[in-house]
């Protein structure tokens, strides 16, 4: 009885250890397909607006939604 109760929990766990990670892949895949689709940017400042219509720069929007890094320089049409 005690052996079928441990199996019991341990397939319980193994299940919510699943489910959570369909979730995290489920997340993923979205953020997937919000960058490869259509991004809402201003055209006057170049702002980005997300799914709550906040308005983000975009370099942070960007690094917050993938693995992309920014550095900045100065091109030389400024000069």
């Amino acid at each position: 009885m005690r052996a079928r109760l441990q199996v019991g929990e341990r397939v319980l766990k193994l299940q919510m250890e699943l489910r959570h990670r369909v979730q995290e892949l489920e997340q993923a895949v979205a953020q997937v397909q919000q960058l490869r689709g259509l991004l809402p940017i201003c055209v006057h400042c170049k702002k980005i607006r997300d799914d709550r219509n906040y308005w983000h720069q975009v370099e942070n929007y960007i690094t917050a939604h993938s693995s992309a890094e920014f550095t900045h320089s100065i091109c030389s049409l400024v000069l």
